[in-house]
């Protein structure tokens, strides 16, 4: 059985969102009052923030979802999943109530880290709703 490529545009879009995702968890992404947070930080520590009705650490899920079943091939047109991972993604502008327990230590928002990460996420969202996969031989 012959193996098959994998499509130019896939592999670079692929490519270029897993590059910008990973440097997003080596950047500072989240600004607080006296420090900020390293992507990495964020990425362990943020589904804590789904208490504080923070759910956009969920778009990661559905981040590496699209992203494997474009590596793999097997995603079909679908909006739900890549509309939601966008939604989910954008809500983080949105800001958190917080950073640590002292309340005066409020959040200044996303660094250039979270736009990063947002930016990864509709990278792989977009083409992932635009492409259907091609026929298997």
């Amino acid at each position: 059985m012959e193996r098959a490529l994998i499509n130019p545009s896939r592999y670079l879009i692929v490519v270029v969102s897993v590059s910008a995702y990973a440097s997003s968890l080596l950047m500072p992404a989240f600004l607080c009052r006296s420090n900020s947070m390293l992507g990495f930080q964020v990425l362990l520590m943020g589904w804590i923030a789904v208490i504080g009705l923070q759910p956009a650490w969920f778009a990661n899920i559905l981040y590496f979802i699209m992203t494997y079943r474009l590596v793999r091939g097997t995603n079909t047109r679908n909006l739900l999943l890549p509309g939601a991972a966008s939604f989910l993604a954008i809500a983080g502008l949105a800001g958190g109530p917080g950073c640590g327990p002292d309340i005066a230590n409020i959040s200044l928002g996303l660094s250039a880290g979270g736009y990063l990460w947002i930016g990864a996420i509709l990278v792989v969202s977009a083409y992932y709703a635009a492409k259907r996969p091609a026929p298997a031989c």
